[in-house]
């Protein structure tokens, strides 16, 4: 790939990875991939006469580059245009643009970024072949993120190993995730031969771009439904929920609901609570339970830390979980893992028709690279941190497997601190005789660069 390509690489990374606090960038760079993939695309039509015929290219990326504060509203209702008349051409990029047209605001400061990333774009379609750019767009697109809760790619990478690992263990391919916003634990799925993946979402937005995800990976658009997975579930069967073989998800955080909209749940889902105001997470762990087979259904959740400790209904879920040998597995994550929160991510593995009566416990809290307050786990690490659930060995510091009876005995807290001490990461050993001459060494380079910088300032002060 030439440097054109690797500026553009870069700066599609720069925007439309989850690694910026400007949602309104986000929402510009997801237009401009999105117009660049219809680009991509030619579409099949018949005129009058019954000929069918390609329309040609639409620019639609140089009407975004030439965008600035003064001509914003020309601007959008060009672009509008274009993807009205796409629309026209294909119905099924209905659902795909009007959330995302509708969804933006052209704001003067993300204009700068926004013709930045669309002229690199255009370019890169100058220099690249049509089967590279639209490869390359594609590429793109299914690495986007949901502006204000994207799942790191490392987290997908933990879950996607994890499932894939009992997938050999027990069978089973079909993949639900019944909160999945734009898509990302799914997209790894969908890149898997012979797995079978649908989701629910109940924002419009990441409704649109999980089901472009899923467009381009092969999938009918249609497995990923508009709805919201507590009040209305949508994978139902003769009145019966849908079993899966692994239910996964990135569960919102802290979330207070006061309607939960639910009457009489007639799938029996919440059998340790009915959800109240400050339910938080467990109302949708309880959904993804429901949903999983329950024979050998695996579920994999990212949850918040106080899922762990919290009193009242979240207690008496964890006694319940706890007791009905369900629990598999509690990963405690480096704080920063998740964009906009500091807050440490914990990653929750249940399992139906477990056999065993241990629970594995791991302390991953000081992994990662920490550049500007923000964890990024490497390869190594993610491997590490699946070995460590998988196994069963004890690992001081980082992973332990603990009974039913013991975690009862702390009442019902799965608080991984609770279990693992944690120790700091080992040392480096220092030699004292060569740290001697290290220090030795700079202070003498000190003192000559203070000799200089003493002559310098001399002979300015001279003039």
């Amino acid at each position: 790939m030439n440097d054109t390509n690797n500026m553009t690489v870069n700066i599609v990374k720069s925007l439309v990875q989850p690694m910026y606090k400007d949602s309104d960038t986000a929402h510009a760079a997801v237009v401009a991939l999105v117009l660049a993939y219809l680009d991509t695309k030619p579409v099949a039509m018949q005129d009058g006469g019954g000929k069918l015929i390609v329309p040609p290219f639409l620019p639609a990326l140089e009407y975004l580059a030439a965008i600035d504060k003064n001509n914003l509203e020309e601007a959008y209702t060009r672009v509008s245009r274009s993807c009205h008349e796409w629309q026209g051409l294909n119905k099924h990029l209905h659902a795909i643009l009007d959330p995302v047209l509708s969804f933006t605001r052209w704001e003067s400061r993300s204009i700068a970024l926004l013709q930045k990333l669309c002229a690199a774009l255009c370019k890169s379609r100058e220099e690249m072949d049509a089967a590279t750019y639209g490869q390359f767009i594609q590429e793109s697109i299914l690495s986007l993120s949901d502006a204000y809760l994207g799942t790191p790619e490392s987290l997908c990478a933990i879950i996607e190993s994890l499932v894939m690992s009992y997938g050999r263990q027990q069978g089973g391919n079909r993949v639900y995730d019944p909160f999945c916003l734009s898509g990302n634990l799914l997209v790894p799925f969908g890149r898997e031969g012979g797995m079978e993946v649908c989701g629910e979402e109940v924002n419009v937005y990441n409704a649109a771009l999980a089901r472009l995800k899923m467009r381009i990976l092969g999938y009918n658009e249609d497995v990923i439904h508009l709805s919201d997975a507590i009040a209305r579930p949508t994978f139902t069967s003769k009145g019966h929920l849908t079993q899966f073989d692994f239910v996964v998800s990135h569960l919102p955080f802290g979330i207070i609901r006061d309607d939960w909209q639910l009457g009489e749940d007639v799938y029996k889902r919440f059998v340790a609570g009915k959800p109240v105001r400050n339910s938080a997470e467990w109302p949708f762990l309880a959904h993804m339970l429901a949903q999983a087979d329950e024979r050998k259904g695996v579920v994999v959740a990212i949850v918040s830390t106080g899922t762990l400790f919290r009193s009242g209904v979240a207690r008496d879920y964890r006694e319940h979980l706890t007791n009905g040998n369900m629990l598999e597995a509690v990963v405690l994550l480096p704080a920063g893992t998740l964009i906009g929160t500091t807050v440490a991510p914990v990653l929750l593995v249940l399992r139906k028709g477990r056999k065993g009566r241990m629970v594995r416990f791991v302390n991953a809290g000081l992994m990662g690279t920490k550049p500007r307050n923000i964890s990024y786990l490497k390869r190594d690490e993610v491997k590490r941190i699946c070995e460590l659930i998988l196994s069963e060995k004890e690992e001081p510091g980082e992973a332990r497997s603990v009974s039913l009876d013991e975690i009862a005995a702390q009442g019902y807290i799965w608080d991984v601190g609770r279990y693992i001490t944690r120790t700091a990461l080992p040392q480096e050993k220092v030699d004292p005789a060569q740290l001697a001459k290290d220090i030795h060494r700079l202070r003498s380079t000190i003192a000559d660069k203070q000799a200089r910088l003493d002559v310098l300032l001399a002979d300015w002060n001279k003039k």
